[in-house]
């Protein structure tokens, strides 16, 4: 699960959801990343098939801070499998806006809340 956050300041953010796969020979497999606003309610689910992450592949989603449709605001699940479950891939949240002359940034670190071995 990584959380995002949007600021009470109402400064929009571009969030980028990064997956790593850290093994060095297993592939690791998404199934679903599903996006929950602050409320729990799924609000758009990224995944329309499987994507396959080969050793030390990763991938990224973004979500622009333009897109007003969406509610940044709540967690990503992202469910995985994975043939060996000593994999322990990397879920990180990357948030960034500029208002003015001004720039602000940070970052969250997801936590796995399960997986599933093939």
């Amino acid at each position: 699960m990584v959380n995002a956050y949007a600021l009470s300041l109402k400064i929009g953010l571009t969030v980028t959801i990064s997956i790593r796969n850290t093994s060095l020979k297993d592939t690791i497999y998404l199934e679903d990343i599903n996006q929950y606003n602050a409320q729990g309610k799924l609000v758009h689910k990224y995944l329309n098939e499987m994507v396959f992450l080969s050793p030390m592949q990763s991938t990224a989603y973004v979500i622009e801070e333009s897109d007003n449709q969406r509610e940044v605001e709540g967690s990503f699940i992202i469910n995985w499998a994975a043939t060996n479950s000593e994999i322990k891939p990397i879920f990180q949240g990357v948030m960034v806006s500029t208002h003015g002359t001004q720039g602000v940034s940070f970052i969250t670190e997801g936590v796995s809340v399960s997986n599933k071995n093939l």
